[in-house]
């Protein structure tokens, strides 16, 4: 019985780190969605300029 208690607790550790790591993850993806944002409306903006002069 200790024995799967110690398992057990060692799963719950090796959860809770797969969880921050995972939570670091979502964290970065969502800074590069952002950049992402921002880059796709910053050549929307160029393109927006480029026709208007070549109109």
């Amino acid at each position: 019985m200790d024995s799967l208690i110690d398992s057990l607790d060692r799963l719950n550790q090796t959860f809770d780190k797969q969880e921050i790591r995972i939570d670091a993850i979502d964290g970065r993806l969502d800074d590069h969605d952002r950049i992402l944002a921002h880059h796709d409306e910053k050549l929307t903006n160029l393109s927006k300029e480029v026709f208007k002069h070549n109109a």
